[in-house]
């Protein structure tokens, strides 16, 4: 149903557009871009893989299921399953040793962006499309660094950030005019 969108010219140029620019936001500048060859890269790698799997999985689950019981029986199972690796190989009592302000805060963390974003994120993904949605995902390097930028004093972006911010920007925002095209009544 999004073949048309992504067929665009100017879906392909701000998707692309976008991914420059959060590989410019991540890295740092255009000395930082190619990604060395360690284990973290590795992770990084699967971790996208992974969330291609669940964000295309969760797009055609929302299409039959609510997306707030949906999250609910996948939270209830990802807690049960990280719950039992915690407790063969962590040291659950270190969650008593944290205290009253680190636990809240742990829970806080969990509630907003994990709670509260994945069925609003399948909600969209349902009613706006996969293509679109996923596309500007790619602006959470972005807002999570002018966040840290403006909660901690020490905290920068390079020149190599801010102008990948910009690409990125203008790459979302092409990708929100040929969904807007799309989506316009034709005469």
């Amino acid at each position: 149903d999004e073949r048309a969108v992504i067929r665009s010219k100017m879906y392909l140029i701000g998707a692309a557009l976008s991914l420059i620019g959060v590989a410019f936001v991540v890295a740092g500048g255009p000395g930082r871009i190619a990604p060395s060859a360690d284990i973290y890269t590795f992770l990084v790698g699967v971790s996208a893989l992974c969330w291609a799997i669940y964000a295309i999985w969760g797009r055609h689950m929302a299409f039959d299921v609510h997306p707030v019981p949906m999250f609910t029986v996948l939270a209830v199972f990802t807690t049960g399953a990280l719950g039992g690796l915690a407790l063969v190989f962590g040291n659950p009592s270190s969650l008593f040793e944290a205290g009253a302000y680190n636990t809240g805060v742990a829970i806080l963390s969990g509630l907003l962006p994990i709670a509260a974003a994945h069925p609003a994120f399948h909600y969209a993904q349902k009613n706006l499309g996969s293509a679109f949605c996923n596309t500007l995902e790619l602006c959470n390097p972005l807002v999570t660094y002018v966040f840290a930028v403006m909660l901690w004093p020490g905290e920068r972006l390079l020149p190599g950030q801010w102008m990948g911010g910009a690409v990125l920007i203008v790459g979302g925002v092409l990708v929100l005019q040929a969904r807007r095209r799309d989506r316009s009544p034709r005469a």
